[in-house]
């Protein structure tokens, strides 16, 4: 099972590489490509994929805290 800080390091390499590839076609002059553009949407949905599996790891864990949580007896008065 991949741990949640491999995922979340896996997220943050996508996302960069889709915001170096967006900026990269009008600073170098690749315009008129067609490739980059399509890689770097694909890049995108990968980043999207996993944002969305960050979230449902965050999710079970505050599940599982919640589930096991016990609350403090007030004090008597």
């Amino acid at each position: 099972m991949v741990t949640t800080v491999t995922l979340i390091s896996a997220w943050w390499a996508a996302w960069l590489a889709h915001m170096a590839g967006a900026v990269t076609p009008t600073s170098a002059g690749y315009a008129d490509s067609v490739v980059l553009p399509v890689v770097t949407q694909a890049v995108y949905l990968i980043a999207a994929v996993l944002v969305i599996l960050v979230i449902q790891r965050i999710t079970a864990a505050q599940t599982r805290a919640v589930a096991t949580y016990t609350p403090a007896e007030a004090p008597a008065v």
